[in-house]
Parts: C-alpha cells; sequence; structure tokens
C-alpha cells in the first residue's frame, strides 16, 4: 500500500501546482483591469458658436448656468476684462459685461467669477484679494476684501479659476488655498501641516472671511508639496470632492472640519510627480519632468446623471528636446474617469491627441461638451468657438 499513497500524494501535489498555476495566470490577466467597465461617454453632435473679433475660444474660466429657461455658457475673456455670455440654444453671444478698470471700485486682471445671472456677477482677484459684485454695465457695486480672515490670518488663496473654480453655496463663496512650503524646502512639517487650510470662505452679504479648521491631509506630512495643486468640486449631497496632486485618492468632506479619504478606482495606471522643490530654480528640466508625470487635472460633478468626470492628463515621455512644453499644458494630452455618485467606478475614456482642447468643458442637461479647439486640429478655426457634445452611455 505504501507505493500507491506516496504515487497518491504525487498525483495530488502535481494537481494542486497545476491549479495553483492557473490561478496565477487568472489573477495575472484580471490584476491589469481591476474594475470593470459599464459606461462610457459617446461621442455626438457639436456646438459651433461664431466669436465677435474680440473673443477668443481659449479661455481658463468658464461657467455654464440656466436663467429665465435660457442657458448660458458665460466665459471669462481675461484680454478685456470682461465676461461673455453665449446662448447655448440660438449659439451666439448674448451679452458681455467689460468690468470698469478706472475709478475707486475698479476691478482688473480677473482671475475667476461666479455669474448668478448675465446681469450679476461675482468676479473675483487675487492681487489685491477682492471680490466685486458687478452689474451688466461692468459697475462694481460692492467690493469684498478676502485678505485677512476673521481670525487675523492672511488667506493664501489660488486663482479661482480652471481646475480652483470658486464655489457659490448659501450666499458663501469658497476659495482653494494652497502652501508651497518655502520655508521647509517644500517640506510639510508638523507646525505646517496645523495651518494649511485648504479653503477659504467669504460670505457676500456679511462680508465675513472664515478660513474653516480643515487642513492638509496627514498623509502628506514630510512629503514635497511645493508643486502640488488642488482640485475641488461640490457633489453629491452638497459634498465637496478634493483632489491632492500627490496623492492617489479622493477626500470628501460635508462640514470642511474633516476628510474620508477613498481610494481613487481607475484601471489606467496613474503615476503622479513625488518631487517638485528640486525642480524650482531649473525651470526647463521642471517642465520636462512634469510632463512625463501623469497630473490630476480637474474633477466636475454631473448632476444631471449624478456622476463625477475626472480629467487626467497622461504622461508623456522621451519627447524631442526642441518640444514646446507650454503647449503640452495648454493643450494636455487628457483621458476622463468617470465615477458614480458614490465615487466608485463606472469607466474611463481615452481622447485622442491635439484634437481636444480639455481647458474648455462643461455638462448640460444633454451631456458632457468638450472644447475641439486645439490648434494642431485640422478643423481649427479661431473665428468659432466648437465643443463636441458627449453622452453617458451604459455598455
Amino acid at each position: 500500500m505504501e507505493p500507491f499513497l506516496i504515487g497518491d500524494l504525487k498525483f495530488a501535489m502535481k494537481k494542486n501546482l497545476i491549479i495553483l498555476a492557473f490561478g496565477f495566470i487568472i489573477l495575472g490577466c484580471t490584476s491589469e483591469r481591476k474594475y470593470e467597465e459599464r459606461f462610457t461617454l459617446s461621442a455626438g453632435s457639436d456646438l459651433v458658436i461664431p466669436l465677435k473679433e474680440y473673443s477668443r475660444n481659449l479661455s481658463f474660466c468658464t461657467q455654464f448656468l440656466k436663467h429665465q429657461s435660457t442657458f448660458y455658457l458665460a466665459v471669462l475673456n481675461d484680454k478685456n476684462n470682461s465676461i461673455e455670455f453665449y446662448d447655448i440654444e440660438k449659439k451666439v453671444l448674448k451679452s458681455c459685461i467689460k468690468i470698469e478698470t478706472e475709478g475707486e471700485n475698479a476691478l482688473f486682471n480677473i482671475t475667476g467669477f461666479f455669474a448668478k445671472s448675465p446681469d450679476s456677477v461675482f468676479a473675483i482677484t487675487s492681487m489685491p484679494k477682492m471680490i466685486g459684485l458687478v452689474d451688466s454695465d461692468g459697475h462694481v457695486l460692492k467690493k469684498i476684501s478676502y485678505d485677512i480672515d476673521k481670525s487675523g490670518r492672511h488667506t493664501v488663496p489660488t486663482l479661482a479659476l480652471g481646475r480652483y473654480r470658486a464655489v457659490f453655496k448659501d450666499s458663501i463663496i469658497f476659495l482653494s488655498q494652497e502652501y508651497r512650503m518655502h520655508s521647509t524646502n517644500g517640506l510639510l512639517t508638523d507646525s505646517a501641516q496645523m495651518s494649511s487650510f485648504v479653503c477659504v470662505m467669504v460670505n457676500v452679504n456679511t462680508g465675513e472671511c472664515v478660513s474653516p479648521e480643515l487642513t492638509y491631509p496627514d498623509v502628506l506630512l514630510g512629503r514635497d508639496v511645493s508643486g502640488m495643486e488642488i482640485m475641488r468640486t461640490q457633489g453629491y449631497n452638497g459634498d465637496f470632492i478634493y483632489l491632492f496632486g500627490a496623492l492617489d485618492s479622493l477626500y470628501l468632506t460635508s462640514d470642511h472640519l474633516k476628510f474620508i479619504s477613498l481610494p481613487l478606482e481607475i484601471n489606467y495606471k496613474v503615476i503622479l510627480e513625488k518631487e517638485h522643490w528640486k525642480y524650482l530654480f531649473d525651470l526647463e528640466n521642471g517642465i520636462r519632468a512634469n510632463v512625463e508625470y501623469d497630473e490630476l487635472n480637474d474633477i466636475m460633478y454631473d448632476h444631471f446623471r449624478e456622476c463625477y468626470y475626472i480629467l487626467i492628463r497622461q504622461r508623456e515621455e522621451n519627447l524631442p528636446k526642441e518640444t514646446d512644453f507650454l503647449m503640452k499644458f495648454i493643450y494636455p494630452h487628457c483621458m476622463v474617469l468617470i465615477l458614480d455618485k458614490n465615487l466608485h467606478y463606472l469607466g474611463e475614456v481615452y481622447l485622442p491627441d491635439n484634437h481636444y482642447s480639455c481647458q474648455m468643458m462643461f455638462i448640460a442637461p444633454e451631456g458632457l461638451y468638450i472644447s475641439e479647439d486645439h490648434p494642431d486640429n485640422p478643423d481649427f478655426d479661431e473665428d468659432f468657438m466648437r465643443f463636441r457634445l458627449f453622452k453617458l452611455k451604459k455598455l
């Protein structure tokens, strides 16, 4: 009986090894795609709007809004210190607020805005730190300084454009704050973290300015945050979702007092820049190094479909020396990650290079619009503002 038992044992071991090997093969095949794609963005019709002589088809601050049954796209034109309102349905420039730049109530170098209507806009400047209520004629009716909060602390706001767009809620304008940690060579220390407030809130009725106590996440302690950018949006149930450029996680807060951390669910392997300070005085190599890493570029909430779109600039390696790196940032090569209202994976979409201008995107009832005004797009025409409609489609 002994020889039989030994042979039987060898057979069983061989069988188990085969099963184990198949298991590793299956795991290896599925590890590259951890999440199942259930939705995508399907390209549809285009939106083409003729431009006036003074208008441009590139802006770093836009807002989609509805006023009296009309849908508008509001666009900051920094060239002439104005905010233009385009009627989406009629595809025309409906009105333009040219903000006064002279006199006691002048506002210039507008870095962001929030439009209540085509007749009433909160314009935001960073130097000086000011919010102005502007009427349809460009007159500044009211100015609010947000330089110092009610605790006597100087604010450190970022530009209120693009990924840093201002959020307006219940008479409060929310602005982001970023800290470069120059005194510690970019490293976030324990003491610095205690004062790295992520947000400043300005009450447009009372003028009160408050820095909530929420600071940079603990996981950033001891890390280089000198080049880290912060994105934020107000999403499902009014919660604020933050993205910190050095972290591949999402940070959710309902009260700006504490964060809930959630992993970024994505199949694409995101590689983020970890060291920026060493390039502080080496701009050329710093820009090249930055392009060779992925970058979390923006986060937008689609309240019509209760989902999020996260824009990720994809890394590009081994680019020739004569590459125009500035163009790589103005017109980034991006992909779109789609998450549901609970920040779980739905799908990811890879956009073709040299076709879309991902600085200009907006969400409308029919879907997500992405600008096609990339200079290398064969159909590019500076006399028009063109968008492609993408509809959320179940697979």
